[in-house]
């Protein structure tokens, strides 16, 4: 859970898009 939500703050950082982050990472 801590893991993938890492990923998040990653993508939040560097202005992915959630959905493409998602798409990407699910």
């Amino acid at each position: 859970m801590f893991h993938e939500f890492g990923h998040y703050i990653f993508a939040k950082k560097f202005g992915m898009k959630v959905t493409e982050f998602f798409l990407g990472f699910g």
